[in-house]
């Protein structure tokens, strides 16, 4: 999904009526708010089950699709930490796209007292063609649900060294690799996206997409998630 399609999703998500109340169901995607305390803190996740051949994206969509939006009204961005469970690479008609299958629970973890707040979200379901979905719930109505919470917690990559430098080759990214990964996701600069990367033992090359001329990363932090048999793993490290 090129700039303009995304800008037409987005206008499309702000004209979707809010789907509530705190189950929504359509033929394509069944969506609800569930809970799980942890140590005596309340922790959320935004449960979407996705009819067969239908994906919904990650934070970082790729070159097609556009990433959930999800916030608690009245409060500042601070106030939510979303944790993304490991998502998969789909390549279609559509592109290269970053997200899940089958169904996926974001973990909402809120940092200031929110007992009474409402949670709002925009997200795109795909198959052939893309519909854009919101949901509304008051925290209060989260359905208490451990075992599918427990799941996902237990998908969201661990912070953990793999990468002992990060560099630009031209219009690649390089990483000095540690260990055995399947996949790599790069979370970068507005503008840009790492596709799916060539990897060996030692090195992961990406091809960037939307890199200007003369465009250097120097300096630039990057996020990187990675798969490996199965789990997630997650480092920040700078451009050198």
């Amino acid at each position: 999904m090129g700039l303009m399609h995304r800008r037409t999703f987005i206008a499309a998500l702000a004209a979707t009526p809010f789907i509530r109340p705190a189950l929504a169901e359509t033929p394509e995607w069944q969506t609800r708010l569930i809970t799980k305390t942890i140590e005596g803190q309340q922790i959320y996740g935004l449960h979407i089950k996705l009819a067969p051949g239908w994906k919904t994206y990650w934070r970082v969509p790729g070159e097609a699709g556009i990433p959930p939006l999800i916030k608690l009204e009245g409060t500042d961005t601070a106030s939510l930490v979303i944790d993304y469970p490991l998502p998969i690479r789909i390549t279609d008609e559509s592109g290269e796209a970053i997200g899940y299958h089958d169904e996926v629970v974001f973990i909402l973890r809120p940092t200031t007292s929110v007992k009474d707040a409402k949670l709002s979200a925009f997200f795109g379901v795909c198959r052939n063609i893309c519909r854009p979905a919101r949901f509304e719930a008051n925290l209060a109505e989260a359905q208490n649900d451990d075992n599918i919470m427990q799941q996902f917690i237990a998908r969201v990559p661990s912070a953990t060294d793999f990468i002992s430098k990060a560099s630009q080759n031209a219009g690649e990214l390089v990483l000095n690799i540690s260990q055995k990964l399947d996949d790599i996701f790069i979370d970068g600069p507005d503008g840009l996206y790492f596709r799916k990367p060539t990897i060996t033992d030692t090195l992961a090359k990406f091809k960037i997409d939307g890199l200007a001329d003369g465009q250097s990363l120097k300096g630039e932090k990057l996020k990187i998630t990675a798969a490996a048999n199965g789990k997630g793993l997650e480092q920040q490290i700078m451009v050198s």
